[in-house]
């Protein structure tokens, strides 16, 4: 898998300045290792510019999460508001990932 379609992005996350990647569409970031959260450093390219963020995965409870990607540094405010609309997310690299809109 090097990439997915996102369509969950919620007025909740929307304001967290973050995007849940579901357990169907995890295998496009580092591997959950239950019991012990990780944060990972990756890039995010939107429009040809790019943005670090990061992604969180795992629970200290051992049970199973989505993870989060948390848009940093300007990222989620040049993306504007995407509540209920579709993305696609696409692994460039080890830690790149390039997310653009779909059905403009």
């Amino acid at each position: 898998m090097n990439r997915i379609t996102i369509t969950n992005i919620t007025r909740k996350d929307f304001q967290a300045k973050q995007i849940r990647i579901l357990a169907a569409q995890k295998a496009l970031f580092p591997e959950e290792r239950r019991g012990f959260p990780q944060i990972y450093d990756v890039t995010v390219t939107w429009n040809g510019h790019s943005y670090p963020c990061s992604y969180r995965i795992g629970s200290k409870d051992g049970k199973m999460r989505s993870g989060v990607l948390r848009l940093h540094t300007g990222l989620a405010e040049a993306m504007g508001d995407r509540v209920g609309k579709t993305l696609e997310l696409e692994r460039a690299g080890a830690t790149h990932y390039k997310i653009k809109p779909v059905g403009r």
